[in-house]
């Protein structure tokens, strides 16, 4: 996971191709955005603008949309064969794909409207106002949920949670979907006391005392995570919410997502408004466990393989964990001194090697160069003697050196970046400037 999501276009206006969810233009043609896709049969003719293929070649003037398909691009000859056509002029605007955005968790980020958003908050009461905002919304949740919070901007502990006096568990979500802090009633409700050692892959913070602040990082986050969601049970009102979030969505527009973040309970509301023909945005869904990092799902190997579905909802890449981000798995030299920190999850080549045999693809997230050397090498011997049916990706791929470079290129292995991470990642990479490993290899 990460904590800004990377766009990336990638949509060709092949004849042909479908528009439901594709088609953007730097301002909206008509008031609700796309509603002229609905009108079936309809032809029209989009000239006066800039427009953008994203196909080498000379840039064509016109394009012919029939109904939701792209019919055919070129030049204003084309309006002479088509008498019957509808004139759109986009009066100087720019008529571009629409973008793509290949590290998204439209399924968690859906979920905002039910808890107390703390982006840029800084003041424990007003975590607090916010934290019974929320509660007031959701009465019959077993946990309050807070989002968006930055442990620089709020140093807070159990302590404070608990003084705010709510009886019900509480929860506080990092941006970086990697690591939390609960109350009191939050460790309880999550079995989590002074003698609870830290689980594989994760930490349960204590003080310089041995006391438990409640914050929990890695995999124990991802418990307490999958906990605080139990009051999503409604596969009707989930769809609903993901169906206003991809709206939104539309209108920035984007118009696919890889949703790298897809639950069991989300793969359900996914395949409703699939079904119910409610999706205003493409979906490639990346199937994973309740519990964010603990891998795979047994259960899901049996369902729909990588590559099933439509141009609606299709079924991804497995999404694996090779590391986390507090701290990511990093191993290089500084001055020629060692420097080492950060583990890698546990299940990484059973993960791999299983997805690989039952006809998954895999997405793997790795952001040190640990975690992406490790999971290059779990591919390699998963893949030892076979043609696997999809490819491997790599998720972030922030610390990388050349040879690693090299060796993704040689398997074919795909890495995913997020443009966010060129800001939020200066810091650290002012302070661990390694000699043979680069941060944002891609960044050139």
């Amino acid at each position: 996971m990460s904590p800004a999501n990377g766009v990336i276009s990638q949509t060709s206006s092949t004849p042909g191709t479908s528009l439901r969810g594709r088609v953007g233009a730097s301002a909206p043609l008509t008031s609700s955005g796309a509603e002229w896709l609905e009108e079936a049969g309809v032809r029209r003719a989009f000239v006066g603008g800039r427009v953008e293929t994203m196909d080498a070649g000379p840039r064509p003037s016109v394009v012919i949309v029939s109904g939701d398909r792209i019919e055919s691009v070129g030049e204003l000859d084309l309006l002479r064969s088509l008498p019957e056509v509808e004139v759109v002029d986009l009066q100087g605007r720019m008529l571009l794909p629409g973008f793509i955005d290949a590290h998204h968790h439209l399924s968690i980020s859906a979920l905002e409207p039910l808890w107390a958003d703390l982006s840029g908050v800084t003041d424990p009461e007003d975590a607090a106002r916010l934290l019974a905002d929320a509660a007031a919304r959701t009465p019959g949740a077993a946990w309050i949920r807070g989002c968006n919070w930055s442990r620089d901007a709020l140093r807070i502990t159990r302590r404070e949670l608990d003084a705010m006096g709510f009886d019900r568990p509480v929860i506080l979500a990092c941006t970086s979907l990697h690591r939390c802090v609960v109350s009191s009633h939050g460790l309880e409700d999550l079995r989590i006391d002074a003698n609870t050692p830290d689980p594989p892959g994760g930490r349960i913070h204590r003080d310089h005392s041995g006391q438990l602040t409640g914050l929990l990082i890695e995999t124990a986050w991802s418990h307490a995570h999958a906990a605080s969601l139990g009051q999503i049970n409604e596969p009707d009102r989930y769809a609903d919410l993901i169906e206003e979030r991809a709206t939104l969505l539309l209108s920035y527009g984007i118009t696919a997502i890889h949703d790298t973040a897809m639950s069991p309970r989300a793969e359900v509301a996914y395949r409703l408004l699939a079904a119910q023909a409610r999706l205003p945005i493409s979906i490639l869904g990346f199937p994973h466990s309740a519990e964010l990092l603990a891998g795979p799902d047994p259960a899901r190997w049996d369902g729909l393989v990588t590559g099933e579905g439509d141009e609606h909802f299709r079924v991804g890449p497995v999404k694996i964990f090779a590391d986390g981000v507090w701290p990511p798995a990093c191993d290089g030299r500084i001055d020629g001194q060692r420097i080492q920190f950060g583990d890698i999850l546990p299940g990484l080549d059973d993960h791999i090697r299983v997805a690989v045999a039952r006809g998954f693809g895999v997405a793997v997230h790795a952001i040190g160069n640990v975690g992406l050397s490790s999971a290059l090498d779990s591919w390699r011997t998963a893949t030892a003697g076979r043609e696997p049916e999809h490819g491997m990706r790599v998720e972030h791929v922030l610390l990388a050196s050349s040879t690693e470079l090299d060796e993704m290129r040689r398997l074919g292995v795909t890495g995913v970046i997020q443009p966010g991470f060129v800001v939020g990642l200066g810091d650290v990479a002012n302070a661990f400037d390694f000699d043979a490993h680069t941060w944002l290899p891609f960044a050139d």
